[in-house]
């Protein structure tokens, strides 16, 4: 019965995002883009991609004819460096493609990421008993958020920490619960195979989770049982970094001789405040995927959210979720808190797929609410909405300065606010329809989410990705190709005076000794 259960959400979930997916991405097939974005996948993610395929092959076909020794570091790589060693599990699926299939199976790994990430937080409101379309609505917000759609297509590794994150907290919950300590070191050690980056970003998270989890709590609180459980925790999280310290160890020292690392915070900027125009800004943000305050700063939501976070502070109860939602909206004011999460060396707020989360599984606690709403309700989350409606709507209507996507965002919020009058007071409403209102109203809502990153007339991201098909020919159009045509077998470098960036990594795909220094990877850093 319970397998059942599993493959018929599964089936369901499968389905949904399916939907949503085709929705949001259309515009790539609209504009005829591949999901490789020109300026960083093309330049570095494929070359090293195609260098991982050829490596282990190589490595394998040496490894089958009785040959021990590998090859360790190669001047193919940049200005020479070690061979890049990969650990997260989804990065062995390229051996599954040929190198003609480059293109495609960066776009199905992105797929397949984001599709994972959603099973993540899936699995997290199951633990806590959500329903099936609580965890239906829940992962969908959370995988098409404001940052999944501009970080994850950029940077289809930013994807992981969404998944990790879920799991992490999971282990965090088992630990307060006095349960299964071991999933701490579990996870952990897959998290940092993955990239440390982004494992300290979670550590973080995971300290924060676990103080609001505690304090906030409704069982009784000690000293004695607070240390204990830290006890726990830091025992589970060190043993994780010895399973994991092949890759830590291996990773930190590439990260330490990084240019990357020496840069500082700007100056200029105070670390208790970012000026004037960032509280407006990050307001808007929140149902606009088009617009960012700044320094990494994605949210981007759908209205469904929005009143799902209205009602839950017009409900008793759910402390928890309150204290999280307050701490993290303090974490997205304060720029001292964004310089910390990025590891003291720039300022920047990458940890924000943490409110996707946290907004995420607020609209799949408070959905089944959005069918008893009273008269109270609907009057008070439409009075709560008026900024927003006037900083979209309102400054249209008056001529003032304005930005299409709030305006749109807006007229999204009345019309959801609209559907969920009718569905509270309308007693004609067939059941069926009721039933269906709110997974349509998530669909559509998140099929705009696409509009607003990837539409011309708004972010018009896709135009930032490569042509499909020409991901391969972009990465090696360099001069520099015609080697292949020399008989010369002695060491040397080869250099082109007017090379564009994004054959950067091309040396990796055609074999010669180049000059260029490649960046470390962004998981990495």
């Amino acid at each position: 019965m319970k397998r059942k259960k599993i493959a018929g959400y599964l089936g369901w979930y499968t389905l949904l995002f399916a939907l949503v997916s085709a929705g949001v991405f259309v515009w790539f097939l609209e504009n005829q883009k591949s999901f490789c974005w020109t300026t960083d996948a093309s330049s570095q993610y494929i070359p090293k991609v195609s260098y991982f395929i050829t490596w282990v092959k190589e490595t394998l076909q040496n490894l089958l004819n009785g040959e021990r020794a590998f090859r360790m570091y190669d001047f193919h790589i940049g200005m020479g460096d070690s061979v890049p060693l990969h650990t997260e599990p989804l990065y062995w699926l390229y051996l599954l493609f040929d190198e003609s299939q480059l293109e495609f199976a960066y776009g199905f790994l992105i797929v397949l990421r984001f599709y994972l990430s959603g099973l993540s937080l899936t699995i997290f409101l199951k633990y806590f008993h959500y329903d099936r379309w609580q965890c239906l609505t829940g992962s969908m917000v959370y995988v098409f958020s404001g940052y999944g759609l501009f970080a994850g297509m950029r940077h289809s590794h930013f994807i992981i920490p969404m998944m990790t994150l879920p799991m992490l907290l999971l282990a965090m919950e088992e630990i307060y619960r006095k349960k299964r300590w071991y999933l701490c070191t579990m996870f952990v050690a897959v998290s940092l195979w993955c990239g440390y980056y982004f494992t300290y970003m979670n550590t973080l998270l995971m300290g924060v989770y676990f103080l609001i989890r505690f304090f906030c709590g409704e069982e009784k609180k000690s000293i004695r049982e607070f240390l204990l459980r830290m006890r726990t925790i830091i025992g589970s999280y060190l043993l994780g970094i010895g399973i994991a310290n092949i890759t830590f160890f291996n990773t930190f020292a590439d990260y330490l001789t990084s240019s990357r690392t020496g840069v500082t915070a700007e100056q200029r900027i105070s670390l208790w405040n970012y000026g004037s125009g960032w509280i407006e800004k990050l307001y808007q943000s929140f149902l606009s995927a088009a617009i960012t305050p700044g320094r990494w700063m994605w949210l981007g939501f759908i209205p469904l959210s929005y009143i799902c976070v209205e009602l839950l502070f017009l409900r008793k109860g759910n402390k928890t979720l309150k204290a999280a939602f307050v701490t993290g909206t303090v974490f997205c004011l304060i720029p001292a808190f964004g310089l910390v999460f990025s590891g003291f060396g720039a300022l920047n707020n990458r940890w924000c797929y943490a409110i996707a989360m946290l907004v995420a599984v607020i609209t799949a606690k408070m959905s089944e609410e959005l069918k008893k709403m009273s008269g109270r309700d609907l009057l008070l989350t439409l009075l709560f909405a008026l900024p927003y409606l006037y900083l979209g709507i309102g400054r249209l209507l008056l001529r003032q300065e304005y930005k299409p996507s709030v305006v749109v965002a807006g007229i999204g919020f009345l019309g959801t606010w609209i559907i969920l009058l009718m569905l509270n007071y309308r007693k004609k409403i067939p059941e069926w329809m009721k039933q269906s209102a709110i997974p349509v109203i998530v669909v559509i809502s998140l099929w705009v989410s696409g509009v607003y990153r990837y539409c011309g007339y708004f972010a018009g991201m896709a135009h930032e990705f490569t042509t499909a098909g020409k991901v391969i020919e972009q990465a090696t159009d360099t001069p520099l190709k015609v080697l292949d045509e020399l008989d010369d077998t002695g060491f040397y470098r080869s250099y082109s005076r007017k090379s564009e960036s994004n054959v950067q990594g091309a040396s990796m795909m055609l074999g010669y000794n180049g000059i260029v220094i490649i960046p470390v990877p962004c998981q990495s850093l």
